[in-house]
């Protein structure tokens, strides 16, 4: 009831506090069952709160516990990128963790991001390629995460690949009803339709959802 409440405070009430504090109860109660997972959710919670140090410190304890390498390099690389702002060190970082498995989603996924923030488009645009045809290897979906693809897919040229998943991503976002879309998810429609031209949708559902009480 509690791990429900801090996911129900930090993506629909968007009280990122009264999140921490019933992720915190959560671990009190469930000390010893599956910490490093409860730990990790503690740490997405802070970090939403812009508690970035302690998101770091709570994903280091995780790691103590479980030894997933993999989560910690990737984590460690988003910390030196946006809080310490230290692009070499993350990009070393980053490269550890492909190296450690190149097949992974995060790891590609991760690596395109860089690139494209960056400004390398070509270099982003290869690895969010693997990253895609892993994807339809596995049969999974990052939904969240294709705005960004999809831009990248734009700079490089290749039209019809951005607007093959504009349009998948577009119906997937509208096929949630309005009562269960998260106010990220009206965002990320926004950004989606902004990307295919349409403008003056992507400002109406941002514009909406500014009129409401919340605080995205």
């Amino acid at each position: 009831a509690y791990r429900g409440k801090g996911y129900v405070y930090a993506t629909r009430k968007v009280d990122y506090i009264k999140s921490i504090e019933n992720f915190n109860m959560s671990i009190q109660l469930l000390r010893v069952c599956n910490l490093p997972y409860a730990l990790r959710e503690l740490k997405w919670a802070n970090g939403l709160a812009g508690f970035n140090e302690k998101s770091m410190e709570l994903e280091r304890e995780a790691f103590i516990l479980d030894g997933d390498s993999l989560t910690f390099l990737l984590q460690r690389a988003w910390y030196e990128s946006s809080v310490r702002k230290d692009t070499m060190a993350a990009m070393e970082t980053l490269f550890k963790a492909y190296e450690l498995d190149s097949t992974a989603i995060r790891a590609l996924l991760h690596m395109g991001n860089m690139y494209r923030l960056l400004g390398q488009y070509k270099e982003s645009y290869t690895y969010y390629s693997k990253c895609v045809a892993r994807m339809e290897y596995l049969n999974s979906s990052l939904m969240w995460a294709m705005s960004n693809m999809i831009y990248v897919f734009q700079q490089v040229g290749e039209t019809e690949k951005a607007n093959y998943f504009i349009h998948k991503s577009i119906q997937y976002y509208e096929s949630i009803p309005g009562e269960k879309r998260s106010q990220q998810n009206v965002i990320r429609l926004a950004r989606l339709r902004a990307l295919n031209g349409d403008a003056e949708d992507a400002l109406e559902l941002l514009s909406n959802l500014a009129q409401q009480d919340c605080h995205i």
